[in-house]
């Protein structure tokens, strides 16, 4: 098995990530060339980038699959909701894209000011919609709590790490967090989160010989391709 990237910005025109189809393919060769065999494209839905709903999405995702028939990778659709009021009422109309249409749904708080308790606000949410995967919780100082994780947890919520947290790439505190909450066995999901194919690339190879290293290599399996088999059926 390969590895499964369950966040992506590969959806090209839609956000911050590819912004041609060409760059989506690329971006797509190179997750191939770094062992990866199934990824998802979640564009962002929030405030900030257009309301990327099923409607907007999965013409994009239909030309960006069939355009890349030939390649030895399975596409998803999905979307990263943002904690906030534009999504809040896109999961209340059901206007959104769960992960391969499963019942899970990614989410991710802003990097702005975030004002309220954030465990009350994805308490709200899982009252809309019950499986939820929190992303990158390593990348937000609000969020860096080993206590608040455990919440979280114990709350029934779904912990995704950036790969390039594992690496340094954001500095020290979320590397930091970020390895200390797989050691305590509370995240779920690594995945690239990847942009563009130069300093946030579709890549997990690199960070799975981290986690390996460092967590052995069944944590690094379940982290980069068990857990996330559960998604794509």
């Amino acid at each position: 098995m390969g590895f499964i990237d369950i966040h992506t910005h590969i959806l090209y025109g839609v956000d911050d990530g590819s912004q041609s189809l060409k760059m989506s393919l690329q971006m797509l060769e190179l997750a191939i060339e770094r062992g990866t065999t199934d990824i998802f494209l979640t564009p962002h839905f929030n405030l900030f980038v257009r309301q990327n709903t099923p409607v907007l999405t999965r013409p994009i995702f239909k030309e960006i699959s069939e355009a890349a028939a030939s390649l030895p990778i399975n596409l998803y659709l999905g979307n990263e909701m943002r904690v906030d009021s534009k999504s809040m009422k896109a999961i209340k109309n059901n206007d959104f894209n769960t992960l391969n249409n499963t019942e899970y749904l990614l989410i991710d708080f802003p990097f702005s000011l975030f004002v309220g308790d954030p465990l009350t606000k994805l308490l709200k949410i899982k009252e809309l919609h019950d499986k939820i995967i929190l992303a990158h919780p390593e990348r937000h100082s609000y969020t860096r709590s080993l206590s608040l994780m455990k919440q979280f947890k114990e709350a029934g919520i779904l912990l995704q790490v950036n790969a390039t947290s594992l690496s340094g790439e954001h500095g020290t505190e979320s590397e930091d967090f970020a390895h200390e909450i797989i050691r305590e066995r509370l995240v779920d999901f690594v995945a690239s989160d990847a942009h563009n194919l130069t300093n946030r690339p579709p890549s997990l190879q690199g960070a799975y010989q981290i986690v390996k290293n460092q967590h052995g290599e069944e944590m690094a399996d379940n982290l980069f391709k068990k857990n996330a088999s559960q998604l794509i059926g």
